[in-house]
C-alpha cells in the first residue's frame, strides 16, 4: 500500500495524455532509426489527413 497526498491531477494528466516512448538501455541507433522514421511517417501521415485507427 502507498500513500497518495492530494489528488494528483499533473500525473494523471501526464498518464492519459501523454505517448511514452522506451528507453530500454539495450537499444541499437538501428532500433532507434526505425522508431524515429517509424515515428515520422506516422505524424505525416495524420498531418496529411489519412484516418488512422
Amino acid at each position: 500500500e502507498y500513500r497518495v497526498i492530494g489528488d494528483l491531477a499533473n500525473t494523471d494528466f501526464v498518464m492519459n495524455q501523454v505517448f511514452w516512448i522506451g528507453v530500454y538501455p539495450g537499444l541499437t541507433t538501428e532500433m532507434l532509426d526505425f522508431i524515429a522514421k517509424t515515428m515520422t511517417e506516422f505524424t505525416v501521415s495524420v498531418d496529411e489527413g489519412l484516418k488512422v485507427l
